[in-house]
């Protein structure tokens, strides 16, 4: 069963791409979440996810989708975060926009109807 999962943050640092002589090929990012107490995360991109990062630049704000992989070896027990994708962030530019003026509204106050002189006071009952 595989769990996917997400992580958001500044992209910290990107890995130069490592190359294996069996074709296999991976490159290391660090994610800094955002909060009070800010963890730095490692996530490995495999094959041609290495190339997520083409268009990113460290201190980019990302989201990351990532699965738990984990394999033992003579013994031990490693765990991977394997990214499969890489979402930037997109922020607006505010400068571009052209400021709009703040529309001020005064509260309105009641206005009584003009009185005329001949008008008598007329009650019903």
């Amino acid at each position: 069963m595989s769990m996917s999962y997400n992580v958001m943050g500044t992209l910290k640092s990107i890995g130069e791409i490592e190359s294996f002589p069996s074709g296999f090929t991976k490159r290391q990012i660090v994610v800094e979440t955002e909060g009070k107490y800010p963890q730095l995360i490692k996530l490995d991109l495999l094959k041609e996810k290495t190339e997520y990062t083409r268009n990113l630049a460290e201190g980019d704000g990302v989201t990351v989708s990532f699965d738990l992989r984990g394999n033992e070896h003579n013994g031990r027990v490693f765990t991977n975060l394997v990214a499969w994708r890489i979402q930037p962030h997109v922020h607006e530019d505010l400068s571009e926009t052209p400021a709009q003026p703040a529309q001020q509204t005064q509260p309105a106050t009641p206005q009584s109807a003009p009185v005329e002189d001949d008008e008598e006071d007329f009650i019903p009952f």
